[in-house]
């Protein structure tokens, strides 16, 4: 059942709206690319306005590292909007040649996902990421081709991807992710789930192997609602007993991303509200306003994002939002589930 929307125009307005509210250059230059792209796809008027801001926001950036990724993010939209990366590829290209080997990566691995996403096959970005030390960075450019994969229904090439992200937690979410994916394109996860559980029965830290659980929890909701909930009630009776109060809050927060995402939204914000640690606290309310919108529930997204305490977070969990707002101007979005009036065990 579709959930009911305002008008197609009078939504762009308002997101747009929103995203001239931002005064974060990132956040900023993210929401006018979503608004850009959302007023391309529906053919209404502002699309070269809102990429000349997005645009300006990335002028105003003047840690060169930062600069490189936005305009990285800016090249990789483009094609999307019938343009040519070229322009932003080039200055992105000027600036990583002092900045050394990230950003120099960063400019060949966004090169390369053009072109693998053209030919629908990513070669080029899996040969850019394997070429990357061990680290956050080559895990994240083989998280994002495995989520291209997923996105063309190549699930078996986004399996052999994920092996090659090297760290186990890291794994076991995008395996849940990929569970996932195959639950919504008609496909069967559970053997996805299953390897994905082998690994967090090897985790050694208890907090991590808990998060972890999360990941499996939320994939496991999809086929089977109820045995995802009866495992996020362990795994919270769990954390209680968690002595390391940072370890706590860490496993808290993604505690609340899971109920958040299995749509249990109200438990989803008492247990975010029980979180001391204020970093914790912010990370568990932009995983809460993020479903909210996801699900229609635009007004409640924003007054989840309000609750978090650091400026600057809050207004990129905003972006996020809006990002999610503009992609339903142009898409039907579905409910995932009821949202819940329940209190229940949080």
């Amino acid at each position: 059942m579709a959930i009911a929307r305002p008008d197609r125009k009078a939504l762009i307005n308002r997101i747009s709206a929103l995203a001239e509210n931002l005064s974060d250059p990132q956040a900023r230059c993210s929401a006018f690319l979503d608004v850009a792209l959302a007023r391309k796809r529906l053919g209404v008027h502002g699309v070269e306005q809102a990429l000349d801001q997005a645009v300006e926001c990335v002028d105003r950036i003047t840690e060169v590292d930062e600069k490189i990724r936005l305009l990285c993010d800016v090249a990789l939209v483009q094609p999307l909007l019938k343009k040519s990366p070229v322009s932003f590829l080039d200055k992105a290209r000027t600036l990583a040649a002092f900045e050394g080997q990230t950003g120099r990566f960063r400019v060949a691995f966004t090169e390369a996902l053009l072109t693998d996403r053209r030919q629908r096959s990513f070669v080029r970005a899996l040969t850019e990421a394997g070429a990357l030390p061990a680290g956050r960075d080559r895990s994240q450019a083989f998280a994002d081709v495995a989520f291209s994969q997923m996105e063309m229904g190549d699930f078996e090439e986004a399996r052999k991807t994920v092996d090659a992200i090297g760290e186990p937690y890291e794994i076991v979410h995008m395996l849940a992710e990929l569970a996932l994916a195959k639950h919504r394109a008609g496909r069967n996860g559970s053997d996805t789930l299953a390897i994905a559980q082998r690994i967090v029965d090897g985790l050694q830290e208890p907090d991590r192997k808990l998060e972890a659980r999360c990941f499996i929890a939320v994939a496991l909701a999809a086929p089977d609602p109820q045995a995802a909930l009866q495992m996020l009630l362990v795994i919270q009776d769990e954390a209680d007993l968690l002595s390391n109060p940072v370890h706590a809050a860490h496993v808290n927060c993604q505690i609340a991303a899971a109920k958040a995402q299995m749509g249990l939204l109200e438990q989803a914000k008492l247990r975010a509200e029980r979180i001391p640690e204020s970093a914790f606290q912010d990370s568990a309310w932009r995983s809460i306003a993020s479903e909210e919108a996801k699900r229609g529930f635009f007004e409640d997204a924003i007054e989840s994002v309000r609750q978090m305490r650091h400026p600057r977070l809050r207004e990129r969990a905003l972006a996020r939002v809006i990002g999610i707002m503009a992609r339903a101007s142009v898409e039907n979005i579905e409910k995932i589930g009821p949202r819940d009036a329940s209190r229940g065990p949080v």
